[in-house]
């Protein structure tokens, strides 16, 4: 991008393309706010902030509803860029304190409205062959998304 492609004013200037500047990009327009400059280092879908070093994966459950909902409507919003893949999750419990903590988010996560479900040992072995089950008391499932 030269010089001459920025513009002269605007009202906002946002850096960073990242999740939380596209979210709030996107939140501003949704508010009637139309004079915004979002810029970054790179291209989407990875410009090369933290966004991009993080593991780029959403995971839906979450004990407090506001943050299930920022996270639901964060998979829409990345579904909207075209840089999205439906690909699920599984969280392994090996120990009783794990499986209690499992219980309780597939529990949040169907309390408010996320698909989620406790799994055995042998049914995570056959959705993924190379986990090791010898010492796993559950495992939960959930719908996840890969940006």
């Amino acid at each position: 991008m030269s010089d001459s492609d920025f513009p002269s004013s605007v009202g906002t200037v946002i850096i960073g393309s990242g999740i939380v500047g596209s979210s709030l990009t996107g939140e501003l327009a949704e508010r009637g706010c139309d004079d915004i400059f979002l810029i970054d280092k790179g291209p989407l879908s990875d410009p090369g902030g933290s966004t991009g070093h993080a593991s780029n994966f959403i995971l839906s459950v979450e004990h407090s509803k506001d943050m299930t909902q920022i996270t639901s409507v964060s998979r829409d919003i990345y579904r909207d860029f075209g840089a999205f893949t439906n690909s699920g999750g599984i969280e392994v419990a090996r120990t009783e304190e794990g499986m209690k903590e499992l219980k309780r988010r597939v529990g949040s996560a169907k309390a408010f409205g996320e698909e989620a479900e406790l799994l055995t040992p042998d049914e995570v072995e056959e959705l993924v062959t190379y986990v090791n089950t010898d010492s796993s008391r559950a495992a939960s499932t959930a719908r996840g998304w890969h940006v």
